[in-house]
């Protein structure tokens, strides 16, 4: 009784073990949300906008299947020209209260140029 115990018990654990791994290397599906901006002036074409969260997703490796975060929200800034210059993104992470503050600049190409993480 106690052999048998013994191999249901590790039976379980390796089920368990397996669903386990198997489920950490699924692909992520973290939300990107672009926040409105401040000006009306300031909105976004469907395409900037597409473009922005394509970035921000690769750029934080967002579907990855152990990446941190749970959300990722955007700031889209303009430069004096008009074009959009830097994006501030505000990750949330997904196990914790705990938010990852980056800003990218970016050129015309939408390529980054720059990061800057937040000091706190």
């Amino acid at each position: 009784m106690g052999k048998m115990h013994y191999i249901s018990l590790c039976s379980l654990v390796l089920c368990l073990l397996f669903l386990g791994v198997s489920m950490a290397a699924e692909k992520q599906n973290v939300p990107v949300i672009i926040l409105p901006p401040e000006k009306p002036q300031d909105t976004l074409s469907a395409q900037e906008r597409e473009a922005a969260v394509n970035l921000v997703r690769s750029f934080f490796q967002l579907d990855a299947p152990k990446s941190p975060y749970g959300q990722a929200k955007v700031n889209v800034l303009r430069g004096p020209d008009g074009k959009i210059r830097r994006l501030v993104v505000y990750l949330l992470h997904r196990d914790a209260y705990l938010v990852d503050i980056v800003q990218l600049t970016i050129d015309d190409d939408f390529h980054v140029v720059g990061v800057d993480k937040s000091p706190w």
